[in-house]
């Protein structure tokens, strides 16, 4: 993946309605109301970009679907993850200056 610098975040206002029973969560944006249902790979994305830049969001993402994808798989689908996420306008690039921390 390879992106500008700054980190992730979610949009403001953004609700994750978290639906482990059925493997599947929901979406909320605020603004013009929309529900979003993401797919497996896009959720895990959602779940793991605040605070983090580019290469951070990747090395996390592989870390969790190694197990399950090979290493060009599991790239491929950050990538799109991340390429729906921002078109759908649920996550944002922050600048460096107003990026957040990013988590332990």
């Amino acid at each position: 993946m390879t992106f500008p610098n700054g980190c992730f975040r979610h949009v403001p206002g953004l609700r994750i309605r978290r639906l482990p029973e059925l493997n599947s969560c929901i979406v909320f944006k605020p603004g013009v109301p929309h529900l979003y249902t993401p797919n497996l790979s896009a959720w895990l994305v959602l779940e793991l970009c605040p605070g983090l830049t580019d290469l951070e969001l990747e090395r996390a993402f592989m870390n969790a679907a190694l197990p399950v994808l090979d290493e060009e798989e599991a790239r491929r689908q950050a990538q799109e993850g991340v390429d729906v996420l921002l078109e759908q306008g649920l996550i944002e690039r922050t600048s460096g200056q107003d990026a957040p921390q990013a988590r332990a």
